[in-house]
């Protein structure tokens, strides 16, 4: 388990006791890619707890390009007969030596620096990787693949709607570096469709706005996980913009929640937003991270990189009234999340 903070095993209970229904799944095999990241992380841990709880005998099978990596990020469930670690580079044909019924689609780059440094990379994790998953799920009758998509799917708002409908669709300059992500993450779900029809797959997309909690990758470049990284050190916040755009935030618990929700109820071939319907700007989240410690926020400019690979979207908010109508709501809205993201890391690191 990542932590042994308190309010992270209360997120994981929480989780692990979520209500769907566990039959569903029980016995069945369920491979994730991107298992290192934030969600990955949290969703293993969810699952294993799940079955020294309930004895749902899920078998978690991870796939990382580094096996060393993810051994150690998994220490704790090597031994595990439950738990296996596949090591291949998603972007390549891969093969799993054992049945899977279920794919949970995270591997992405996900962050600035890497979409400006690593453009091509980028592309390839989210095109190739999800074609060569698709390929995988038709090829061993995979029972459903849960794809990771985004908010930056919907582009541009054109200022027609207050939020995001899964039917929207704004403006992309394709003709940019930082369009490699949402322009790979629209074709991405096209393909999804593409194998849905051809191929006779199931396939669910999941479109996720800003996601935080913990763990957190000290590489990670987003403005809420720097703004996350200042509040466990004891720091000022430092803001690299104005901070007046606006977007949807969920808390981690919250979204691998929703993975299971549409895991065991969404409907093939559709799209599904999970956000909070709490409106926050950039400055107002960075105030709420500053005032747990009494710091200040502090404007700095951005460096070239951070310029390169931010996004230019000055409003991109979820519409997820249609998970809700399966079931799901979020629990803990941005100020509770992210207390409990800066107590969680601060227990971690002490």
């Amino acid at each position: 388990m990542f932590s042994e903070s308190g309010l992270y095993k209360e997120d994981i209970n929480y989780i692990a006791a979520y209500d769907i229904n566990w039959d569903k799944v029980r016995n069945s095999t369920i491979l994730i890619t991107g298992a290192t990241g934030l969600i990955g992380t949290v969703l293993v841990d969810s699952l294993m707890y799940r079955n020294k709880l309930h004895s749902t005998n899920v078998r978690v099978v991870v796939m990382s390009r580094s096996l060393e990596n993810a051994q150690n990020h998994f220490k704790s469930y090597i031994d595990e007969d439950l738990f296996a670690i596949v090591e291949c580079d998603i972007t390549k044909s891969f093969f799993v030596n054992e049945k899977v019924d279920y794919i949970v689609h995270l591997a992405s780059n996900t962050h600035p620096a890497l979409y400006a440094n690593r453009p091509i990379e980028t592309i390839d994790t989210i095109v190739l990787g999800t074609k060569n998953i698709l390929e995988f799920a038709a090829e061993h009758n995979v029972k459903r693949v849960i794809n990771t998509s985004s908010v930056e799917v919907y582009g541009e708002n054109r200022g027609d709607i207050d939020r995001f409908t899964e039917e929207y669709n704004g403006y992309i300059n394709c003709n940019t570096l930082r369009a490699g992500y949402p322009e790979g993450k629209r074709l991405a779900e096209s393909m999804c469709q593409a194998y849905i029809n051809e191929k006779g797959i199931d396939v669910v997309s999941v479109r996720l706005g800003r996601i935080y909690g913990a763990p957190v990758r000290k590489t990670d470049t987003k403005s809420t996980t720097q703004f996350i990284n200042n509040a466990v050190n004891n720091e000022d916040i430092i803001l690299k913009s104005k901070g007046l755009q606006k977007f949807s935030y969920t808390y981690v618990a919250d979204t691998v929640t929703a993975y299971l929700q549409l895991l065991v109820n969404g409907q093939n071939g559709e799209a599904y937003n999970v956000a909070h319907d709490e409106i926050k700007t950039f400055v107002e989240v960075a105030n709420i991270l500053a005032n747990i410690n009494g710091k200040q926020v502090k404007f700095e400019h951005p460096d070239s990189t951070i310029q390169k690979g931010g996004s230019s979207v000055q409003s991109a908010l979820l519409d997820s009234r249609k998970i809700c109508q399966l079931g799901w709501k979020a629990k803990y809205d941005l100020k509770s999340g992210l207390v409990r993201t800066v107590a969680i890391l601060r227990s971690k690191n002490g």
